[in-house]
C-alpha cells in the first residue's frame, strides 16, 4: 500500500525578485494562497533576487503555517546569511517532481 500522500492543489510559484518595491502585491498573493491551502506548497525556483523585505515575507509565511518550500535558490540562502537568518528553516523543500 502506497501512504505517500500528493498535493491536489499545485503549489505557489514565485518569481523575479522579492524585494520592497513588490512587497504588497507579494503579500496580497501569499495571504490569498496561505489561507485557501491547508498545506502549502510554495515554489521558489522562479526566484532571482530577494532582500530583507522579501525574506521577512516569506519568514512570516511559514511562521504560522506548515508551508513546504520547493526549489529554494542560492539568492535566498545568500541572503539568509548575510542577515544571521538560518537557512535550514528553508530546508524541507522538495523538488518539483514530488
Amino acid at each position: 500500500m502506497n501512504t505517500t500522500e500528493h498535493p491536489t492543489t499545485p503549489p505557489l510559484e514565485l518569481a523575479g525578485s522579492l524585494s520592497i518595491q513588490n512587497a504588497s502585491n507579494l503579500l496580497a498573493e501569499l495571504l490569498q494562497f496561505l489561507e485557501s491551502n491547508e498545506k502549502p506548497r510554495i515554489d521558489l525556483e522562479g526566484i532571482d533576487s530577494v532582500d530583507t523585505i522579501g525574506l521577512q515575507l516569506l519568514i512570516s509565511a511559514s511562521a504560522s503555517n506548515d508551508v513546504t518550500w520547493l526549489n529554494p535558490p542560492e539568492c535566498l540562502r545568500d541572503h539568509c546569511q548575510a542577515v544571521g537568518y538560518d537557512f535550514k528553516n528553508f530546508s524541507n523543500q522538495q523538488s518539483k517532481e514530488q
